[in-house]
């Protein structure tokens, strides 16, 4: 983002560089992982690291991320007419505002569109740009693996109006490479605002309490039950 140092062209040139971070600072786990959306992939994939190393991941949280081969082709074919349907629908003079809008939400969840044009063409809004289109492109790219351990989704109760109930998938994708099977925890609000207030102090208590549940396990395994997490 600093637009000096060029983005990752993959996923797993980012993992990997976020292991190394990790683990220089960490050396030994277990490791807890946790990300949101793209970030929850790019977890997944540092997961799939650590254990090729022969490191233990105790926890993989990923919020509201995507699996392999969702959403399914036909519904992300229907989201994007549908886009296209409403950017139709305005005047052409509020189309690129609509667009940029989409590419950079406000943190109520809202489009950005109120002042977007006399920054359109900063460093700021060019570097972000190219770290968009680079994380499109690499999660394009990305082939998931089987995951030997366990995955668990924090998954927005709202889900999208153009997924039908036959289209959609409980664990968003994620039970066909999960080799020890996922467990779905429902948090409140939609994939773009469980992060926000009101809803985001759902999502961080039910995560809390994994991390902790996590932490307990660890300290009953290394020192026996008469040590406690407060």
């Amino acid at each position: 983002m600093d637009g000096r140092q060029p983005p990752f062209e993959t996923i797993e040139e980012m993992a990997e560089h976020y292991v190394a971070l990790v683990t220089e600072r960490q050396p030994h786990g277990p490791y807890l992982l946790s990300g949101a959306s793209f970030g929850g992939t790019v977890a997944f994939e540092m997961a799939q690291q650590l254990g090729a190393q022969g490191r233990e991941v105790g926890l993989l949280a990923l919020f509201d991320t995507f699996g392999p081969n969702f959403p399914p082709h036909r519904a992300f074919l229907k989201r994007l007419a549908g886009a296209l349907g409403r950017m139709r629908s305005l005047p052409w003079s509020d189309r690129v505002a609509y667009v940029r809008g989409r590419m950079l939400p406000s943190s109520s969840g809202e489009p950005l569109t109120h002042g977007l044009q006399d920054i359109a063409d900063s460093p700021m809004v060019r570097a972000l740009k190219r770290v968009i289109d680079t994380n499109h492109r690499a999660l394009e790219q990305y082939r998931f693996r089987p995951y030997s351990g366990r995955v668990t989704l924090l998954r927005a109760c709202e889900r999208f109006d153009w997924l039908t109930p036959e289209e959609d998938d409980p664990t968003n994708g994620w039970s066909s490479v999960a080799g020890d099977g996922v467990d779905v925890i429902a948090v409140e609000g939609n994939h773009r605002k469980m992060l926000d207030p009101p809803h985001v102090e759902d999502l961080a208590a039910k995560f809390a309490a994994l991390v902790e549940g996590n932490l307990a396990t660890e300290l009953l395994d290394h020192h026996g039950p008469q040590r406690q997490v407060a």
